[in-house]
């Protein structure tokens, strides 16, 4: 089992340090020249040049203190190599409804093969969003325009839960890089450096974990979580393979699940086809039960 509370611990104990650096930059961090002016042709008149091919392909939130919520967002894009000794930049500006924005520098260091993702600490709503990948100046420069929604993971008094995907791992990160670098090939969610599966399709000898936070969950005395949580892969909406129940894991009403998955039946691989895992989370302490199911295919 993996050292799950320590991580959550982590995650909880990092979320007021992004929060306030986040703030901090509010509306004081200065773009390069050459992208103040492209980003204000593209707000004046829509135009844009976007020649590395940059696009968003997913966002994912998770909990920030009450009123804020960590965004993920991740991009891809035909983003060139720099010149020796220098590094590729990335520059936002998130605009809310009545005006006000913050502005995001951050370093990029390294290739991806797949993504790039960073991370912005935002109140729930909706925001014009620009982005920008260039060099240091601004001088050679690739940017978008597009609307974010930005949606709180919690409801109070309810047991709600991030999106659940696959990962191949996790670690703990460094607080400087989620800060101040656009992350290659992996994400942030507080402390916690997660490397994704962007497509849930597998072949049958790969063991991926599956892997989701659990936001208001009961807690006893000494503020753990008491549970148990019953996963099963379903086949045309009927039970195939039922694994082993499990100890519901979390602390501070945060819990978190990342269990591996092994694709066998009865010692034998699973034929190919599509499938959904099907997580039964039960919370002893506050007597409720949330029911989520995952989408896969193996090939």
């Amino acid at each position: 089992m993996r050292k799950i509370l320590k991580l959550t611990l982590v995650f909880l104990v990092l979320i007021p340090f992004l929060f306030a650096a986040g703030q901090k930059g509010k509306g004081k961090i200065e773009l390069p020249g050459k992208v103040k002016k492209a980003f204000k042709k593209a707000l004046k008149k829509g135009e844009f040049k976007n020649p590395y091919k940059i696009q968003i392909i997913d966002q994912y939130n998770f909990k920030g203190l009450p009123g804020s919520v960590f965004v993920v967002l991740l991009f891809k894009g035909e983003i060139p190599q720099p010149k020796k000794g220098q590094n590729n930049y990335l520059y936002a500006k998130v605009i809310r409804s009545d005006g006000g924005y913050i502005n995001v520098v951050k370093v990029i260091k390294g290739q991806a093969k797949e993504f790039y993702s960073f991370v912005l600490l935002l109140p729930a709503g909706e925001y014009r969003f620009l982005m920008g990948v260039g060099d240091k100046k601004g001088k050679k420069f690739s940017m978008i325009m597009t609307k974010l929604k930005v949606e709180s993971p919690e409801t109070p008094g309810e047991i709600t839960h991030t999106r659940p995907m696959f990962i191949k791992d996790y670690v703990r990160g460094s607080r400087e890089e989620v800060l101040r670098e656009v992350i290659p090939d992996a994400f942030y969610s507080g402390m916690i450096k997660v490397f994704p599966y962007l497509k849930p399709s597998f072949t049958a000898d790969q063991q991926p974990i599956v892997f989701m936070f659990l936001y208001g969950v009961g807690k006893d005395e000494t503020g753990m979580a008491r549970g148990t949580v019953k996963f099963t892969i379903l086949k045309d909406g009927k039970e195939f393979v039922k694994f082993k129940e499990t100890g519901l894991k979390g602390r501070g009403g945060i819990g978190i699940i990342d269990q591996p998955i092994i694709f066998k039946k009865e010692d034998k691989p699973l034929p190919a086809g599509k499938y959904e895992l099907e997580i039964k989370i039960k919370d002893e302490i506050l007597k409720k039960e949330i029911n989520v199911k995952l989408p896969f295919e193996i090939i």
